[in-house]
């Protein structure tokens, strides 16, 4: 069975290094006329077009660990992120732009090393793209070192954003 899920997430992986930062999205209708269903490959450009995720208000406001980005600046280049969110989800309108701002304050290459994808309400991409990971809930963050998972975050996080991320990272 691990095989099988590392050849399923080698595969995908090389299906999203084809579509990082490429828009591929198609939008879901909902009965909430105010809500907004992605599903598919989306970028932060995507995302900072949903106004209940207020990407760059709510990134400015939070204040992440100077400690903990100084070490991950160095250290998070070395894994891709995979990024399963829910545009209609709350829990992803507030950890999404705590990721953005991490990600930006150490410099990590998103453009190369960050497949973001959006879920409908039932958990499932435009095309698969979540099956490899069995995802259940979003935000959904996981972090793989040569096509391996070595962690994820769910839903939400234990200490910080940049915290768990690092002991992720610290406990290879």
């Amino acid at each position: 069975m691990k095989k099988i899920m590392l050849i399923a997430a080698l595969i995908a992986g090389a299906a999203g290094a084809r579509a990082q930062n490429k828009s591929d999205f198609e939008m879901v209708k909902s009965d909430n006329k105010d809500e907004v269903i992605y599903k598919g490959p989306l970028t932060f450009d995507d995302i900072r077009e949903v106004k209940a995720f207020h990407l760059e208000k709510n990134a400015a406001r939070y204040d992440p660990n100077p400690q903990e980005l100084a070490l991950l600046t160095d250290k998070l280049k070395e894994y891709q992120l995979v990024v399963f969110l829910g545009t209609w989800c709350e829990d992803s309108h507030k950890l999404i732009p705590e990721l953005y701002k991490v990600l930006t304050a150490t410099n990590y290459p998103s453009d190369r090393q960050l497949q973001l994808y959006a879920l409908d309400r039932s958990k499932k991409g435009r095309e698969g793209e979540e099956q490899p990971y069995q995802i259940t809930n979003v935000p959904t963050i996981i972090l793989l070192k040569e096509g391996k998972e070595k962690g994820r975050i769910t839903e939400i996080v234990e200490k910080s954003i940049e915290g768990d991320l690092l002991r992720i990272i610290e406990k290879e």
